[in-house]
């Protein structure tokens, strides 16, 4: 997250690791992007690390960033933090592993069509990347993304909780979520 969208989300939880840099660290938001293929998915997502200064969309601007660590999905060309491959426990052997639907837009019109891809990750990462792969962005940074800061449900703290220890990814992590078999109308 930027620095500007972790002031939002305050002080860090000490649910879910710190961030000295910028805070926020185990907070939520509730994310919905209404240019998605499934527009009418709202999706809880918990900040974990700050979007370095130097990254792309994440200058000192007034408009907040967040960038997704979906499974899969890290654009290699402007991610300027992934330690896939050469730190352990990631999760992933390689950074090429890590991002092998980072730029899904050269073979797909939306990130559901190319959710076939998921099936060449290792197979711990697979149902999350085909979970967000079925939410159906049309665009890597869609404009319209809409968000509001949310209390952590217990159960997603716990769940965060048991993926990670002060290594990185915990070898016990329990199994991804399965993705949805139908959408859930909107409220």
């Amino acid at each position: 997250a930027s620095d500007l969208l972790a002031a939002e989300l305050g002080v860090d939880d000490s649910c879910c690791g710190s961030d000295t840099n910028s805070g926020g660290c185990g907070k939520c938001i509730l994310v919905q992007n209404p240019d998605a293929v499934n527009s009418d998915w709202k999706v809880v997502v918990m900040k974990k690390n700050r979007c370095p200064p130097d990254s792309t969309g994440c200058e000192a601007t007034d408009l907040p960033h967040m960038d997704f660590a979906a499974p899969g999905f890290d654009y290699l060309n402007a991610s300027t933090a992934n330690v896939c491959g050469v730190k352990a426990n990631t999760g992933f052997a390689s950074k090429a592993e890590s991002g092998l639907l980072g730029d899904w837009w050269t073979q797909c019109s939306d990130t559901a069509a190319c959710a076939h891809l998921c099936n060449q990750l290792p197979a711990n990462m697979v149902a999350g990347c085909q979970l967000f792969a079925q939410w159906g962005w049309k665009l890597g940074n869609p404009s319209n993304l809409s968000y509001e800061v949310v209390s952590c449900p217990e159960e997603f703290k716990t769940h965060i909780q048991g993926q990670f220890d002060e290594n990185g990814v915990a070898d016990s992590a329990t199994p991804a979520p399965s993705p949805p078999t139908a959408t859930t109308p909107a409220p």
